[in-house]
């Protein structure tokens, strides 16, 4: 549900000469729209600037705000070094490695079919542009994964949030096992800073004992993976409620829950709304002043899946 673009510095500095544009870009890259930037290379953003140039006019202050609203949707992939050569060969083996969703270049005088080329606002390509920020899936480990993948992939940290994770329900094996295996695999982004599973310690919500819970999760995350797991009580019922799944990406709702369903079960599944996914990580935090944390809260599960 959220797309990584590798964008030629040239290719912002000509968003930027154009009032019109510049604005339609700008409203483009926001969190819960779904579309993110990888860093590429390192000094993208100086480059942006030598390609426009001295300029007399307001180009460089839309430089300057362009350059910084991509960096609130910004992805630091894990690579040792920039290859030599020109940026779109740089893009081209990076894609290699890890494929992004679409390389967007000032000109693609090759006509090289991995490359995207005027891509300005009265060029607009539909199929690389549109992003998917609410969809209809069915309730299969399957579906529920990959609607998800691509942010599981990019992301630093996740926080998986249901308060019947506890209930240790077959119907959440598949799921979560699902979601581990991506988030513990080989990354463009390198190692998950953390993963953290929310729940809750109330018995209407069937919570399970520590043990159980440990064996559970043990059983279904990969040998190079762990979670922290925080049980709640809460103050108002509601904040016991939310399901979805958070990261420093955004975050994406599950309305009736992470645990896959019945045969024929579809989900509407959609993006957190910025201010949302805000105020939710507040909310789901070790310092939280909306829940409270049970006694042995936050524990450490170490997978055993090989």
């Amino acid at each position: 549900m959220i797309k990584e673009y590798a964008i030629d510095p040239e290719l912002v500095a000509a968003w930027a000469k154009d009032r019109k544009d510049y604005k339609y870009f700008w409203e483009s890259f926001e969190m819960d729209k779904g579309r993110f930037v990888t860093q590429l290379p390192k000094d993208w953003d100086r480059r942006a600037h030598k390609s426009l140039g001295r300029v007399e006019d307001q180009s460089q202050g839309r430089l300057i705000e362009i350059i910084n609203r991509l960096k609130e949707v910004q992805i630091k992939r894990t690579r040792t070094k920039d290859y030599p050569g020109k940026w779109h060969e740089n893009a081209l083996v990076e894609n290699e490695r890890f494929p992004f969703h679409a390389i967007l270049v000032k000109e693609n005088k090759g006509r090289h079919p991995k490359l995207h080329g005027n891509h300005t606002l009265g060029e607009l390509n539909e199929d690389i542009w549109q992003v998917e920020t609410g969809k209809i899936i069915n309730r299969d480990a399957k579906d529920m994964s990959d609607a998800v993948r691509s942010m599981l992939l990019l992301c630093k940290w996740v926080k998986f949030v249901d308060p019947y994770l506890c209930s240790c329900s077959s119907n959440y094996k598949a799921s979560m096992k699902s979601f581990f295996e991506i988030i513990f695999s080989n990354r463009p982004v390198g190692e998950l800073e953390r993963c953290e599973m929310h729940t809750s310690s109330l018995e209407r919500h069937k919570c399970k004992p520590t043990r159980t819970i440990e064996e559970f999760y043990s059983g279904i995350l990969p040998s190079n993976g762990s979670v922290n797991i925080f049980q709640w009580q809460e103050k108002n019922p509601s904040d016991l409620h939310n399901r979805f799944i958070l990261t420093d990406l955004g975050g994406v709702s599950f309305p009736n829950g992470l645990a896959t369903g019945n045969r024929n079960n579809i989900e509407n599944i959609s993006l957190l709304p910025k201010k949302d996914w805000e105020e939710f990580k507040k909310i789901y935090d070790l310092n939280s002043k909306r829940l409270i944390s049970a006694t042995n809260s936050p524990w450490n599960v170490k997978g055993l899946n090989k």
